[in-house]
């Protein structure tokens, strides 16, 4: 995972200190799971809204209301 961020920053043009780097190694699973929650059998004319999917279950959410 680490060498993908560093790899990903540096493709960006991104040069980062020791703790921009922490922040996205911190970061990164979070974010590279949104990505895997995409739908991609969507055409180009679609709304981003229209793709993204929550998970069935969520962690936090509590069963009493």
């Amino acid at each position: 995972m680490r060498d993908l961020c560093v790899k990903a920053a540096r493709r960006a043009g991104l040069r980062l200190d020791d703790l921009m780097l922490a922040q996205l190694f911190e970061g990164a699973p979070y974010a590279l799971g949104m990505v895997e929650r995409l739908r991609r059998d969507h055409g180009l004319h679609h709304e981003p809204a229209n793709i993204f999917s929550f998970p069935s279950t969520r962690r936090g959410d509590s069963q009493a209301g």
